[in-house]
């Protein structure tokens, strides 16, 4: 019915638009035709004032056959202008307007030379129009003359006759063009007329054909609708009853209500809306309704959506029944994976494929102190950078797109400023198994572990009591000393160093007492050496201090008598005042080895070679081994 009702209009605005159009040529026509046209008039106008000025010589003569000229000379271009290819019809219109060009509308006229300067007889009509622009610049060319000859005085008679017969030699050629202008323009007008017929008579002819195609397709069309109407009827997944509105007996039921009948698929005649809808054991739930259950065994829980429309002369409600009973054990589903993920004890971010978070839950508020407002308006590496420092690149999310999961620690930073080391995974959720589209951040706050793993790390490399380096990391540090000194030529020196008389203060004052003293004596000793130097103890009352970047020997000796001269101090403890000394000996590379082990082993023994000699002195194991061959 659209298209009929399309086809028709089409047609009849199409009829109407030709009418206009031929209409506004016509009397465009017409007008040009009325009085040999207004520039046909100006042209004669311009032959008689120049004759007339031939005969006079007056001026006034003069300006009024230039004012004749200019006004040709406007009608000139205003009409060059419209047949250029980019014609400006609103200038044409106020430049005619000025001066009064022609008694038709000057839209009619600018129109007709804008977009029909090529039709039949109209084209013949502008190049008559075009032949007498050369006779009129000859005009204006006599006037000059006469105007030259009359600056001088009073022109010669024969020149006067000479240029008489020319300006009517030129007036009758001017004649003969408008004359043809004229049949030309007729011409065009009685074809403009010929064409509306014609254009008018082929258009019905047309939109007759096309509406009774129509008919006969929209004929077609409702038939097959109808199957169609009732094949989409029938198909529908949901149940689709159409009950009468004042009885509320069953109009139709579509094939999907009938299966949901105990009886089976029988068309339900007689029978209420109500009692069809208990007879399929249906249990209603309003739309959003919180408590969604599912029904009893043999029942379905269904929402309903109801519409009028008419049947025939009746008015009858269309109700679609849909069964909604999988959507309900969904949602329950959803309901509780949402909890779980609310009340986990790990922050978890949904994040977008931009990297913004587009859902935190509660314990990631708690582990970052952000709310949840200011989450959203975040991105993943707003907050984090990597565990060494560095700028969280976009390739952890690139990662995750590729493999599906990445994992490591960053950190991250809370809405107080404290920063945190945390452990971050990141899951790729992608659509159709190919395009990430979110992703999925699960992170926690690992202080307390990294802490933890630090304390037995300390634990593993340090001496629990003073918190010097043990043997093992002593030894460690010893080796990579030796090494860097071999690259640089310098030296490195240890000096084993054995406390004088610390068994008499713990076998008299206690065990406390002692471990006191020790942590005491760790102080001044490693209070004693350089930032680069290294302090460790490796038995009860044994320590060993690791000298790097040495340049000569001598300075190991100098930093022994600072360590002796430390400790010849009194000791100030909780339960009583304690003096020691203390035995040094000292090894260095390369004379006394190249390797940990060794070095601390010769540093021992000058150590016992010292203790022998004196108490509260040093010695070199170079020096002690000269001694032993002597």
């Amino acid at each position: 019915m659209r298209l009929l009702v399309g086809a028709s209009v089409a047609a009849v605005a199409f009829i109407l638009f030709l009418t206009w159009l031929a209409l506004r040529v016509h009397l465009a026509l017409a007008g040009f035709l009325n009085g040999d046209s207004t520039w046909m008039a100006v042209q004669n106008r311009a032959v008689v004032d120049l004759l007339q000025y031939a005969d006079t010589g007056e001026e006034t003569d003069l300006a009024r056959f230039n004012s004749q000229y200019s006004t040709l000379a406007t009608f000139r271009s205003v009409r060059d202008q419209l047949l250029s290819r980019r014609p400006d019809m609103a200038r044409a219109i106020s430049i005619l307007s000025n001066i009064h060009a022609t008694e038709v509308p000057l839209e009619d006229a600018v129109f007709v030379f804008a977009y029909f300067s090529g039709a039949p007889h109209i084209r013949q009509a502008i190049a008559q129009w075009k032949a007498a622009d050369p006779l009129v610049d000859e005009l204006e060319t006599i006037a000059e003359t006469l105007r030259q000859s009359n600056a001088y005085g009073a022109p010669l008679r024969a020149e006067l006759q000479f240029q008489r017969a020319r300006i009517r030699t030129i007036s009758s050629a001017l004649v003969d063009r408008s004359l043809v202008f004229s049949s030309d323009i007729a011409q065009g007008a009685v074809l403009a007329d010929i064409a509306l017929f014609f254009g008018v008579l082929g258009t019905t002819a047309l939109a007759i054909g096309l509406w009774l195609l129509a008919a006969r397709r929209i004929l077609s069309r409702l038939r097959s609708s109808e199957k169609r109407y009732r094949l989409l009827f029938d198909s529908a997944p949901d149940a689709i009853v159409i009950a009468d509105q004042a009885t509320g007996a069953v109009l139709d039921a579509n094939r999907t209500a009938l299966e949901w009948r105990r009886k089976g698929a029988q068309r339900p005649e007689g029978m209420t809306y109500t009692q069809w809808f208990n007879d399929c054991a249906l249990h209603e739930v309003a739309p959003g309704d919180d408590g969604l259950q599912s029904g009893e065994d043999g029942q379905r829980v269904v929402e309903t959506q109801t519409s009028v429309l008419a049947w025939g002369l009746r008015t009858a409600h269309q109700s679609v029944v849909r069964d909604i009973s999988e959507r309900v054990r969904d949602e329950r589903d959803r309901h509780i994976a949402a909890a779980a993920l609310a009340n986990t004890a790990e922050g978890i971010l949904i994040v977008n494929a931009r990297g913004r978070v587009v859902s935190p839950n509660r314990a990631a508020t708690e582990i970052t102190g952000y709310t949840k407002a200011d989450l959203l308006e975040m991105c993943l590496e707003d907050t984090r950078c990597m565990a060494d420092g560095s700028a969280m690149q976009i390739s952890v999310r690139d990662m995750a797109n590729a493999v599906g999961r990445w994992s490591g620690e960053v950190q991250s930073r809370r809405k107080d400023g404290s920063t945190y080391p945390e452990s971050l995974t990141v899951s790729a959720i992608r659509e159709n198994d190919q395009i990430a589209v979110y992703y999925v951040a699960v992170f926690s706050d690992i202080s307390d572990i990294r802490e933890a793993r630090r304390h037995l790390e300390r634990l593993a490399l340090h001496d629990s009591l003073t918190g010097l380096v043990n043997r093992a990391e002593l030894q460690r540090r010893c080796d990579a000393a030796i090494g860097m000194a071999a690259q640089v030529g310098k030296m490195v020196a240890v000096l084993f160093i054995d406390l004088d008389g610390f068994k008499a203060v713990n076998d008299r004052y206690g065990h406390a007492a002692g471990d006191e003293l020790l942590q005491l004596v760790s102080e001044r000793i490693y209070h004693q050496q350089r930032a680069v130097d290294t302090v460790g103890r490796i038995g009860g009352d044994e320590f060993v201090v690791l000298l790097t970047e040495l340049e000569r020997r001598e300075d190991a000796a100098s930093a022994a008598e600072r360590i002796l001269a430390a400790l010849s101090r009194p000791f100030k403890l909780d339960s009583c005042e304690a003096a020691v000394g203390a035995s040094i000996g000292i090894a260095c590379t390369p004379q006394d080895g190249d390797r940990s082990q060794t070095l601390i082993a010769n540093a021992d023994a000058a150590m016992y070679a010292a203790k022998s000699c004196r108490p509260n002195t040093w010695r070199f194991h170079q020096y002690c081994e000269a001694r032993a061959q002597e």
